[in-house]
């Protein structure tokens, strides 16, 4: 799987001063933070109809399509906290293992977690499912499958069709086009170099598996444009950049209803052999490594939340970082044991953990 899967990467780096990871903006992310600065991205918007399926009934509904950060953060986005484990007996030089982040909403349209927080988790969670899929299909002995990337336009008598309809109409041209699974993320808006600014233009990206075929017959029978883009070398980078500027919904009940907390769709789809129906749906899953990253890599503990007491000298800056620190600087804020919630299936992951260094099953 050279060239596609991605390469494991080291939690913490070894430095002259002991070990330290921090984390800093690519030259990409910079990139986008100036296009969200300079062009008209939290100008521009989409109004469009969308039915809504219940038990029941059927509703139709309208969403406003944004680009990604153009909503206020809440409160807590980017308040700084510490969170390490002071059993420094058993790290390496008798250190603590301390980590510093900012608080996220993980949302897509807020302002401050749209780029480093949220468009990092999606991203990677996709990645990591479309890798689950093409190492399943190892594994029962097919041929190892190559990730392809596809863009879908509808013709201009459908751009602006119920989202719903638009979605299903480009689900049938993959399937027409030899497409069999894979992720679709919808971009009501291009950037227009020309212009220098956003345009209203709906599209579709997709990312997938299948041997693309037919285009010119669909394109004349249908109006669908299919350009096939090839396989990916770097399949996370192109999720990220697709994401990057994917279309973010809010759900309204009329033109003119004032809404506060919205329901919002998914920026990512997932359609036929990855879908959550497939075959394969339960082995491609995605575990939340939720309860993993607050575990302590040296000695398995859990984090807890911490509070820098040094006196000879300031405290850390602010910037996101993971490092091995002087013991003597930090202090438990909650000395409360971790306890799983009481309604969380624990999973395979979990279970495997605790029996293998405590003797125990949670």
């Amino acid at each position: 799987m050279k060239g596609i899967l991605r390469k494991p990467r080291s939690r913490l780096l070894t430095t002259e001063n002991g070990y330290c990871v921090t984390k800093q903006l690519s030259d990409k992310a910079k990139q986008w933070l100036d296009i969200h600065d300079r062009t008209n991205w939290k100008e521009i918007g989409l109004l469009q109809e969308y039915l809504k399926h219940s038990k029941k009934t059927k509703k139709i509904q309208w969403i406003t399509w944004k680009l990604p950060g153009v909503e206020k953060p809440k409160e807590t986005c980017g308040q700084w906290k510490y969170k390490g484990c002071l059993n420094h007996t058993k790290h390496p030089d008798h250190k603590s293992l301390i980590r510093k982040f900012w608080i996220s909403c993980f949302r897509s349209c807020c302002k401050k977690c749209w780029l480093e927080k949220w468009l990092a988790r999606e991203s990677n969670r996709a990645t990591r499912r479309i890798e689950n899929f093409i190492q399943v299909k190892v594994k029962y002995g097919f041929r190892e499958p190559k990730p392809i990337h596809v863009i879908v336009s509808p013709p201009w008598n459908e751009k602006f069709s119920r989202f719903d309809v638009l979605k299903n109409r480009c689900r049938k041209m993959m399937r027409k086009a030899g497409i069999v699974g894979g992720l679709m993320i919808y971009h009501p808006f291009s950037f227009d170099k020309d212009k220098g600014e956003w345009v209203i233009r709906p599209h579709f990206h997709v990312v997938g598996f299948g041997w693309v075929v037919d285009t010119k017959k669909i394109s004349d029978n249908d109006g669908w444009v299919i350009k096939n883009k090839g396989v990916r070398d770097n399949l996370h980078s192109t999720i990220y950049y697709q994401l990057s500027h994917a279309g973010v919904s809010n759900e309204l009940h009329s033109k003119t209803e004032d809404y506060k907390n919205p329901r919002r769709l998914h920026s990512i789809i997932w359609f036929g052999d990855l879908g959550y129906r497939a075959k394969y749906a339960s082995e491609i899953k995605v575990e939340d490594d939720e309860i993993e990253s607050k575990l302590c890599q040296f000695c398995c503990g859990m984090l807890q939340e911490v509070e820098y007491i040094g006196t000879d000298r300031p405290p850390p800056p602010d910037i996101e970082f993971e490092a091995l620190l002087n013991h003597n600087d930090w202090k438990n804020v909650d000395s409360q044991n971790y306890n799983f919630p009481s309604n969380k299936k624990p999973t395979k992951w979990m279970n495997q953990f605790y029996d293998a260094n405590y003797g125990i099953s949670v």
